[in-house]
């Protein structure tokens, strides 16, 4: 995608497709940003793009018994255009 779209794709109601209603990366990024995450993009014109979502693992309180988090140091999805 151009770098002028990537400026705009988190912005509630901006959309590249047809069919598209311009929430899904905003409402993405606002659940993600609330967990204390983020979402990094690299997106290549003609090639493809990749979104990577880090959410920090952190130990919790449940019922008075700590409980903690367990997964994998790397958890990565890539779609690549072909």
């Amino acid at each position: 995608m151009s770098k002028e779209t990537m400026r705009k794709i988190f912005q509630p109601l901006f959309t590249s497709k047809a069919k598209g209603m311009g929430f899904g990366l905003a409402i993405s990024r606002r659940i993600v940003e609330a967990h204390g995450g983020k979402i990094i993009v690299e997106s290549r014109v003609g090639v493809g793009s990749t979104f990577t979502i880090i959410i920090p693992i952190d130990r919790k309180e449940a019922g008075g018994e700590t409980v903690w988090v367990n997964a994998p140091e790397s958890l990565s999805l890539t779609t690549m255009k072909e």
